[in-house]
């Protein structure tokens, strides 16, 4: 868990119509795809606690690191729990901006279960275009991560439920409510939301039974 005073922070939310999409639309829209809700919801958001600002041009409250760097320092408070880094990350609005005008975070993580504060550095934004900072708006966001994770190579049994469970999902067709087609004319469908919305214990009776 993360803790934190409240200010310039925030809990994430998707902002329909926004950032993540349109309600009405009837292509694909952000906050339809649970893998992209899942993520943005995850963290905290940080939000421009200054007044606005346009960068390319470097000025207070930022400081200029190089011509392709810059950087925020934040009046802020984050404590994680023990061995646990805080992943900072661009805000998920980065992604579904066609203008480039949503700040850049340049990916670092921190040791916050000794180190209270918090700056971000940003890439500048490419040429021609404009990042702009909007007072109280999301820029950034933050999660706890396990400083000590590791990588294992997977046993065979565990190879031999990754099988299982990619012939299961290819022959769960009849599970799929929802079709559409892409301007590419890929046809995609919401199987994931529909097993991902199952209760783990029907969800681990299906998988067992392909084992």
């Amino acid at each position: 868990m993360i803790k934190f005073t409240p200010k310039s922070i925030t809990e994430p939310k998707l902002q329909v119509p926004g950032w993540a999409g349109d309600s009405a639309s009837t292509t694909f829209q952000p906050w339809t795809s649970k893998v992209f809700t899942d993520a943005a919801l995850s963290g905290l958001e940080l939000l421009y606690p200054h007044d606005d600002v346009d960068v390319p041009e470097v000025v207070e409250p930022f400081i200029k690191l190089s011509d392709m760097f810059f950087m925020l320092e934040l009046d802020v408070e984050i404590s994680t729990p023990n061995k646990t880094n805080l992943l900072v990350i661009p805000h998920y609005r980065f992604y579904t901006d066609s203008e480039w005008s949503t700040p850049i975070p340049v990916a670092t993580s921190f040791e916050a279960d000794w180190w209270p504060t918090l700056h971000v550095i940003f890439k500048m934004p490419p040429k021609g275009h404009v990042t702009k900072f909007h007072k109280d708006e999301p820029f950034a966001q933050v999660i706890a991560i396990d400083r000590n994770s590791l990588v294992e190579k997977m046993t065979d049994k565990e190879l031999e439920r990754n099988q299982a469970m990619k012939l299961y999902i290819k022959e769960a067709e009849n599970l799929i409510t929802r079709k559409w087609v892409t301007p590419s004319g890929h046809v995609q469908n919401n199987l994931y939301e529909v097993l991902a919305h199952i209760k783990p214990k029907k969800k681990y009776k299906l998988f067992k039974s392909n084992i």
